[in-house]
């Protein structure tokens, strides 16, 4: 298991986008709404709160925000007054900005927005619809990471984005590596992971290029039965082997779309469908839109603002429907 969980490891891509610092003083609450990319906060001084999370913060405290989520830090106290984070955070570009809520602060977070997905398409946090806290003092060497991580943002220098990324694959790893060897749920599709015939087989599909597995051939490398892998798929995945991989290919072909000038022709052929009808029907009833208008739609080049409502597809629950054909 190991081995091939590293193999898979070894292609998540992690990179620090923008930086700030957060600050809620005693009676405060900092309210910050839905953000397109992951957000990161880590506590480096006081205490408080999630108001989603019951669980309480203190320093080495890591809260991972997923894309299309919206949250609220609390300093401890009665909170009675608010403060909207959200026009800070749209500005929230090169360079350190700080996001104060109130005077004299009690709770302060370092927060980071990232990008984290594995060979360009399967982002980490994928199907996640709330904010997860995790311990990094019960997740080996993070801590320390993370403080060198901020020291980069806080004061940067020639390299520091590239540090503080190369920092924060480490750090996701370490809590990677704390979750699948723990007892506790795991996020998104890692959850996988954990069982080493469903990780070698989610390996196949990820590095399949237009000739696509089939069934037999997965059960092969699960080291299963047809029938068993099957049944074993839906259960630990949530979906159908054939759901999945339907829905990871138009998710490969959606970030193609936004991302490059390819022809809709090379997409489709890239991604295992000889025929553009074929491929234009299925991205539909997968994206809601054809592949034109969903390139026209997010013309801007940023992959990320659709990343939410794709993964309650790829990763939502179970209808009963089978993969689109």
């Amino acid at each position: 298991m190991h081995h091939k969980v590293d193999s898979l490891l070894l292609h998540l891509d992690a990179r620090v986008e923008a930086f700030a610092m957060c600050e809620v003083a005693e009676g405060w609450r900092l309210d910050l709404g839905p953000m397109p990319t992951t957000l990161l906060h880590y506590v480096i001084g006081g205490t408080g709160r999630l108001a989603e999370h019951p669980e309480p913060l203190a320093s080495g405290s890591l809260i991972v925000v997923p894309a299309g989520v919206g949250h609220q830090l609390q300093a401890p106290g009665r909170s009675i007054k608010v403060h909207d984070g959200m026009s800070d955070f749209r500005a929230l570009t090169e360079g350190l900005l700080r996001i104060s809520a109130g005077n004299s602060p009690d709770l302060r977070t370092a927060c980071a927005t990232v990008t984290t997905r594995y060979l360009h398409h399967l982002d980490l946090f994928s199907g996640i619809d709330t904010p997860l806290v995790f311990d990094l003092n019960a997740a080996g060497r993070s801590p320390a990471l993370f403080d060198n991580l901020v020291t980069e943002l806080r004061e940067p220098r020639f390299g520091s984005r590239a540090i503080a990324s190369a920092l924060l694959k480490q750090v996701l790893v370490l809590l990677l590596r704390a979750q699948l060897e723990g007892d506790g749920a795991h996020p998104g599709w890692v959850v996988s992971l954990r069982d080493p015939r469903i990780a070698r087989a989610i390996g196949a599909l990820l590095d399949a290029g237009e000739t696509r597995p089939s069934a037999e051939d997965l059960a092969s490398v699960a080291g299963m039965s047809r029938a068993v892998f099957q049944r074993q798929f839906l259960d630990i995945v949530g979906m159908t082997v054939a759901d999945f991989d339907v829905r990871l290919r138009i998710h490969r072909a959606a970030v193609l779309l936004v991302e490059t000038d390819l022809p809709v022709n090379s997409i489709a052929a890239a991604i295992g469908y000889a025929s553009r009808s074929h491929f234009s029907r299925t991205f539909h009833k997968v994206m809601g839109a054809d592949p034109s208008q969903f390139r026209q739609d997010h013309a801007s080049g940023d992959s990320t603002n659709y990343l939410k409502d794709f993964f309650k597809a790829l990763f939502g629950e179970k209808t009963g429907e089978s993969a689109p054909d």
